[in-house]
């Protein structure tokens, strides 16, 4: 899809065993999220920083004073969600940036 001088490519989005159940135990703590929001997330990050094994972290709003960050894979035509974790605003803002 060209959008303006800008492409946008379309890629797979898959999900792990153990992100569906991370989804599950943070519902079951009281976190307000949804899989929409975790993907929205990831499609549109505030920031990306590098993660563990070259896993790469997305960070985007959850509330007023939290972030939502959701690790994942990329590969060309896909990226698959490892794992998402709610934080408080600021606290990985050391982490290097990477976009």
């Amino acid at each position: 899809m060209i959008l303006g001088s800008a492409i946008i490519r379309r890629v797979k989005v898959s999900w792990t065993g153990h992100a569906r159940k991370k989804l599950m135990v943070l519902r079951g703590h009281g976190v307000d999220v949804t899989e929409q929001r975790v993907e929205e997330v990831l499609a549109t990050p505030a920031r990306i920083v590098s993660g563990h094994g070259g896993r790469r972290v997305a960070e985007g709003d959850l509330d007023s004073l939290h972030v939502m960050r959701v690790v994942y894979e990329e590969w060309p035509d896909e990226r698959r969600i490892v794992t998402m974790y709610p934080a408080r605003k600021g606290r990985y803002a050391k982490d290097h940036v990477q976009r």
